[in-house]
């Protein structure tokens, strides 16, 4: 972060540098195809507050129900603002929400699409997949362990 913050003789921080934005996209609720949705374009961590966003549909431009954004300062002195775009999602469709900032050489763009989201479905199991296998080999290990204790108790008793 390139953010320059100076602190005065009374304790306030000024900002005192343009600080560019971080920018996430992402569906509100599950995707279901064919289904209405609203797709979520996230800024946050900027300086000055002023800032343009913009939503594509497969490059061509479409406006949001309520294109007035507000942006919200946060407690370090930067702002955040969320922009909604409704859509229903359908196969070969791509989004995008395109920003332009004061602190931004050109303008900065995140994608969304519906193949990107199903892939995300299929790698976000993989901690799932990997935990229920390591538990059972942890059970099967358990078990072993109480066989051969239980075996080595019966060996050991039989010696005296």
């Amino acid at each position: 972060m390139n953010l320059k913050l100076m602190l005065l003789v009374s304790g306030a921080f000024c900002i005192c540098a343009e600080d560019p934005p971080d920018i996430e996209i992402f569906p509100r609720n599950e995707v279901v195809v064919r289904k209405e949705n609203t797709l979520i374009c996230f800024i946050n961590n900027f300086f000055p507050p002023k800032i343009n966003i913009t939503w594509t549909k497969n490059d061509e431009i479409v406006s949001t129900e309520d294109p007035f954004t507000q942006t919200v300062s946060n407690s370090d002195g930067l702002f955040h603002v969320f922009s909604y775009l409704n859509f229903v999602p359908k196969d070969g469709d791509n989004y995008s929400c395109t920003v332009e900032h004061a602190a931004l050489e050109q303008p900065k763009t995140r994608f969304w699409d519906l193949e990107g989201e199903e892939h995300k479905k299929i790698s976000g199991s993989g901690p799932a997949v990997f935990c229920g296998i390591a538990v059972t080999l942890g059970l099967f290990g358990i078990a072993a362990g109480t066989f051969f204790f239980v075996k080595g108790q019966k060996h050991h008793s039989n010696l005296y």
